[in-house]
């Protein structure tokens, strides 16, 4: 998953000690990337909000935990302040073109 990260980090923050964000642009397709980390024993729902970003098409969805070993999930459309899931102590990384 980290070789699907972006190479310029962006801020990114979190309110929940349990969730980390990162954020980073990639300079080869200029794609944003967020890595989500959820340490917590149970999953969390959060209210994505993007500054000066509006995904006009789905977003790739990787996740890491107990059933998924770093793999792509599928797309989904993200618009900014939907919230979305974070599986139990999982690592989630969302591609927004």
């Amino acid at each position: 998953m980290y070789q699907r990260f972006g190479d310029e980090l962006l801020f990114a923050s979190s309110d929940d000690p349990d969730v980390s964000i990162y954020a980073a642009r990639r300079t080869e397709d200029d794609a944003l990337t967020l890595m989500l980390v959820n340490l917590g024993p149970e999953e969390k729902r959060k209210p994505l909000v993007l500054h000066d970003v509006s995904p006009t098409e789905p977003v790739e969805v990787w996740l890491f935990d107990a059933d998924h070993n770093a793999e792509k999930i599928g797309t989904k459309g993200v618009p900014s302040g939907e919230e979305i899931v974070l599986p139990p102590q999982s690592i989630s990384l969302y591609v927004f073109p």
